[in-house]
């Protein structure tokens, strides 16, 4: 995606989580810092947390 599309126009930052899966045992770790990134990342900007 980040490289496919602009995202400079969004008024929206795009975060993607990378995991192994989307069970919540596997995804719940990356959680403190998609918390993090929601609260500080600018729109427009694009964001993978692993």
């Amino acid at each position: 995606m980040l490289h496919q599309h602009d995202l400079a126009y969004l008024p929206i930052p795009i975060i993607a989580l990378r995991a192994s899966s989307n069970r919540l045992a596997v995804t719940a770790p990356l959680m403190p810092r998609l918390l993090i990134a929601l609260t500080s990342l600018k729109p427009g900007r694009f964001l993978i947390i692993e």
